[in-house]
């Protein structure tokens, strides 16, 4: 299936800016066409934040020795309503620790984020699912659209604590619409309300004719004549019968109705 995302494997690099933190030390910001590089100052120094660097394949996160939580970020994707949709990013957490610090596989998370104009979905923070880091491997999320909608996704990287040096890879991130199971997933929007012509014929028909009862005393052997309808009324059954008709699969019942709308017209 298609893949909503635009340079899905982080190539075609521009180059944002520099920063420079409180202890002089300079980083820089470079984005992949069709995104933009986003993060959270996580240390009192606003700019003590990782870089993002183009390589020959995929970005990289750069941080080192610091608190971080950063990501790429793409806008204007157009989901279609009543959709399951997976996402999917290929990736390494090269991560190392100093003085034979033992590997912390939890130092390292990651999740997809998915906001529409009105909501926002947050996925849970995941960590490798390998006995090891500096593992390439795939990482989904799936959820459902309710409604058509344009939303954004951000995929997030973050170390909670600053005593580990990472160099976070993305190779690839994908978009697709995939086929719905009994899988409970997150859900984004509100399901469409999907009314049939019977279902409105019939509605129309009820309160018409709940009407019509509150205008009919308890007499017998009274005819369609002594029926007070406004011509409007006669208009509204009459169309709602023949609405029926024709949604009918049975000849017989759609002949019936389309005579039933007849007799009613011509009491106008």
């Amino acid at each position: 299936m298609a893949n909503l995302i635009q340079n899905s494997t982080l190539n075609d690099w521009q180059h944002v800016r520099y920063f420079t933190d409180q202890e002089g030390k300079t980083g820089t910001i470079e984005a992949p066409a069709h995104w933009e590089f986003v993060y959270i100052p996580k240390e009192s120094d606003p700019n003590k934040i990782p870089q993002s660097l183009h390589r020959d394949n995929g970005f990289v996160i750069s941080a080192g020795y610091r608190k971080w939580e950063a990501g790429y970020q793409q806008s204007n994707l157009q989901l279609k309503a009543g959709t399951r949709y997976q996402l999917k990013a290929r990736l390494k957490a090269d991560v190392n620790f100093p003085g034979g610090q033992a590997p912390d596989l939890t130092a390292i998370t990651w999740r997809f984020t998915v906001e529409s104009d009105d909501e926002i979905l947050h996925q849970d923070w995941a960590m490798t699912t390998h006995q090891q880091a500096k593992q390439t491997e795939d990482f989904y999320y799936i959820f459902d659209a309710e409604e058509g909608m344009t939303v954004s996704i951000t995929f997030w990287a973050r170390s909670f604590y600053a005593g580990n040096d990472c160099d976070f890879w993305l190779y690839d991130i994908s978009l697709i619409p995939v086929e719905k199971t009994n899988a409970i997933v997150d859900k984004l929007g509100t399901p469409s309300i999907v009314t049939t012509t019977e279902e409105i014929a019939a509605d129309v028909i009820e309160t018409a004719l709940n009407k019509v009862e509150t205008t009919i005393p308890v007499v017998n052997e009274r005819s369609l004549n002594d029926v007070k309808l406004t011509i409007e009324e006669i208009d509204m059954i009459a169309g709602a019968l023949r609405s029926l008709g024709v949604s009918s699969s049975d000849s017989n019942v759609s002949n019936g109705l389309n005579k039933l709308a007849e007799v009613l017209e011509r009491l106008k």
